[in-house]
């Protein structure tokens, strides 16, 4: 399943510092060699069909005592390289030719590995994880290497050696009866091999409810890991498989640390090494996997919170061999089975849809299945024994692809010709060619329908482009990481000056966007970066002949055979943000000169109050009626002030005036100052918007002096500032607002409220519920004006007692 050696390195996560670790712990525990071999001998001897393994040839056992004491000292000497894997291989082999089966094998490495990690539990945890790291590494190789022996075997005696492609048509037998355990050893045999009691069992069962608390986390590093695996990671691809295999784990290992071994215990254990054959789940994988584990138990609560930590470890590392045991044997049987049900290996391959032909090294036909024979429409009597050349229409082509594949020197296995059927049909024919022992392999397919469909996708594409090239839009996409054009409609070019291919060149397109528009950009993708997240924003880019040009983009998050992609759409708005320039002038000309109707009307009743106020101080006023009378002109020329600055607040909001990065709360507290203690602000954040500092005060002014005119006696009002992220368009006053991420603030008096069709218009100049001589309506007015400059959009919420205006400002790209 794995591609080679250093894929299973890292499966066991055997890296360069923990090989070291382990070279290291075999400096400590070098010297205990013999102690621990001698050991494994003496376990050995216990049991007869070992003993008598080690007894059958003269000297068999003084051998075998080298080779393990030189096996230990590999095992721990820190180098895992292709010639260790050799030599682990080999072990393989010789075990399957001495009849060692996997529990005997497993059986004597529970006992020596169990003493190892017991040997530096308690004060290495480093060590722990090199240990059954390598551990896994080790018997994954060797239990492998076992099962291809034993599998190779099988085909012999099956007689199926003669026919060299059998091997490759064998992996498709599937399934198999479930089996028995016929053939293994007794329960308590099996216990007995990996010095496994009832102490042991007592020991974990005392372990389980901290190991249940811990299982979560060793379940979810498991399948972190193997997510970092494609081969493997696919078996678990859908999120109720992995869930499901994930309760039935944590089902197991519930089992493992309480349930008692017995019949239905093993039972499941063999149930799971057929599961792993069906899904394809190599011995070494799951070795690995199981190690893995076990290593994270062994340096977790389980094992250090327990009163000996050595024999919890012990236990636990000889416990789940001995399930490892019973599941490898389960597995290896499940193969042997289904090869076995091949009883005519002939069979398989004539049942095949794709035509196969065997020629020799001579390069005459010696076997052909039924779809070759119709494929080439010549009889099997015809075909067989004679020379390739002469029997297929196309055969001299064949036969000369054929000679330069035995040769060595074929580029290219595959051979497209074009042939006819018995109808006279004309159709496509691909000849694939692999050299076998003894001669050559030829697979036969009709793709002629493949080559219709390829011409159909390929003419479908020409309509795709053609019609891309027919909007009057640049259609994108764009890898999610990093974002650059992958292909781009040719429409672009008609849209900038810069063809298609120098659009999808990797820097190309940073270059005709300025920093702040790079900036803007950047932060949309971040909100790209969920599958399915769509946005909408606008830009400006610079063209080949230097304009600016005003682009308005809708892009979405789509994930296509795995790769995350951006695809979206850019249209031209230069003339419809020119138009809207235009417009908004004519509004602004227009709007000065309603206003400047009503100011007309106030001023003149300016004049004539302070004309009256005049006329009344007369030569007979007394001077307290004169005092009253200039305290009158006063206050009429302080109306008049106040709607001269309301006019100059027309004027003074000009295109042109850049905005920056401000502080909405620090704005928003500056602008209160001059109202006091009748005005109260509450910052539940404190958002970062683009505007100027001068734009914020001058609305938050005029809404906060709105809301106070409005607030009767009480004279009082409270302003909120806060974040929101919009996820539906909002229809305001000013338009409608899209999705995205906003600044609010909330401004709440406490009047008697407001009409309906007042509040419909309110923020349109000359719409005032003032009382005549006291203002011209311009105050909302132009807070709306400072609104729409901002990209913003403002709502009139009407309650019971009071109105509320709450105004959304676009966040700056950084918050």
């Amino acid at each position: 399943m794995l591609a080679d050696l250093g894929e299973q390195r890292r499966l066991s996560r055997l890296t360069d510092e923990l090989a070291e670790r382990v070279r290291a712990l075999g400096g400590e525990l070098g010297a205990l060699a013999d102690q621990f071999v001698g050991g494994f001998y003496e376990h050995l001897d216990s049991f007869e069909q070992t003993r008598e393994i080690l007894d059958a040839q003269p000297g068999r056992r003084e051998r075998l005592h080298a080779s393990q004491a030189r096996y230990f000292k590999e095992l721990l000497g820190g180098t895992y390289d292709a010639a260790y894997a050799e030599r682990r291989r080999r072990v393989g082999h010789v075990h399957f030719t001495l009849g060692i089966e996997p529990h005997l094998y497993l059986g004597g490495y529970a006992k020596l590995l169990g003493e190892l990690v017991a040997a530096v539990v308690e004060r290495d945890a480093l060590g722990v994880e090199a240990l059954l790291s390598v551990a896994g590494f080790d018997m994954g190789l060797t239990l492998s290497a076992y099962d291809s022996a034993r599998l190779v075997d099988t085909l012999d005696q099956l007689g199926v050696e003669q026919l060299d492609i059998a091997r490759g048509f064998v992996s498709m037998a599937s399934g198999d009866d479930g089996g028995d355990d016929g053939g293994e050893p007794p329960r308590e045999a099996r216990e007995a091999y990996f010095g496994l009691g009832s102490a042991d069992y007592d020991t974990l069962s005392a372990r389980g409810e901290a190991a249940m608390l811990a299982i979560d986390d060793v379940i979810a590093d498991f399948y972190n890991h193997i997510d970092t695996f494609e081969s493997l990671a696919r078996l678990f691809r859908s999120d109720a498989s992995r869930e499901r295999l994930s309760e039935a784990q944590r089902l197991h290992w519930r089992r493992f640390f309480g349930a008692p071994r017995d019949r239905a215990y093993f039972a499941r254990q063999r149930a799971l090494g057929r599961v792993h054959h069906q899904m394809g789940l190599s011995l070494s994988a799951y070795l690995s996997a199981l190690m893995l584990m076990v290593a994270r138990m062994a340096n977790s609560a389980i094992c250090h919170g327990a009163a000996s930590p050595r024999d919890v470890a012990s236990a636990l590392v000889r416990a789940a061999l001995l399930d490892a045991s019973v599941t490898a044997q389960a597995y290896s049987d499940a193969r042997a089975r289904s090869i076995e049900n091949i009883h005519d290996v002939e069979k398989v391959v004539s049942a095949l849809p794709t035509g196969v032909l065997i020629a020799s090294d001579a390069l005459e036909v010696r076997s052909a299945n039924r779809a070759a024979l119709a494929l080439v429409s010549v009889s099997r009597a015809m075909l067989l024994g004679n020379q390739l050349s002469a029997v297929l229409p196309y055969g001299r082509v064949v036969a000369a692809h054929a000679t330069r594949l035995l040769r060595g020197d074929l580029a290219e296995p595959e051979l497209v010709v074009e042939d006819t059927t018995s109808d006279g049909a004309p159709r496509t024919l691909r000849l694939t060619l692999a050299r076998i022992e003894g001669g050559v392999l030829i697979t036969l397919d009709d793709i002629s329908k493949v080559r219709a469909l390829q011409e159909s996708a390929s003419a479908m594409k020409r309509r795709q482009t053609a019609l891309f090239e027919d909007v009057d839009a640049v259609v994108w996409e764009v890898p999610l990481d990093p974002p650059a054009p992958a292909f781009i409609s040719g429409r672009v070019q008609l849209m900038t000056g810069f063809n298609a291919e120098r659009w999808t060149e990797p820097t190309f397109w940073r270059t005709r966007l300025s920093p702040e528009q790079l900036e803007r950009i950047a932060g949309h993708v971040q909100t790209l970066r969920e599958p399915g997240s769509q946005a909408r924003f606008e830009c400006e880019i610079l063209t080949a002949s230097g304009a600016r040009l005003s682009v308005r983009t809708s892009a979405h998050h789509v994930v296509e055979r795995r790769q995350r992609l951006l695809r979206g759409v850019s249209v031209d708005v230069t003339a419809t943000r020119d138009a809207e320039r235009r417009n908004v002038a004519m509004q602004e000309m227009s709007t000065a000169s309603i206003v400047a109707a009503g100011a007309a009307h106030d001023l003149s009743n300016v004049l004539q109050q302070i004309q009256a106020h005049v006329d009344l101080c007369d030569d007979d006023a007394t001077p307290d009626e004169v005092r009253a009378e200039l305290a009158g002109i006063r206050e009429s020329i302080a109306r008049g002030a106040r709607l001269q600055r309301d006019l100059l607040d027309l004027t003074r909001l000009r295109p042109g005036a850049e905005p920056h990065a401000v502080d909405l709360g620090s704005a928003v507290g500056s602008a209160l100052e001059r109202f006091g203690a009748s005005v109260s602000l509450r910052c539940r954040k404190r958002p970062v918007i683009a505007a100027r500092p001068t734009w914020v005060e001058r609305l938050v002014t005029n809404l906060v002096r709105n809301a106070l005119e409005a607030s009767d006696f009480q004279r009082s009002a409270l302003v909120v500032l806060d974040s929101t992220p919009l996820r539906s368009p909002l229809e305001t006053v000013q338009g409608t607002l899209e999705p995205g991420r906003y600044a609010t603030i909330r401004v709440v008096d406490r009047g008697g409220g407001i009409d309906e069709r007042v509040a419909a218009r309110i923020f349109e100049p000359f719409v005032t519920t003032k009382p005549p001589g006291r203002g011209v309506g311009a105050g909302l007015a132009i807070a709306s004006r400072i609104i729409s400059r901002l990209h913003g959009g403002a709502r009139v919420l009407r309650r019971h007692e009071g109105t509320i205006i709450e105004v959304f400002l676009p966040l700056a790209t950084s918050e």
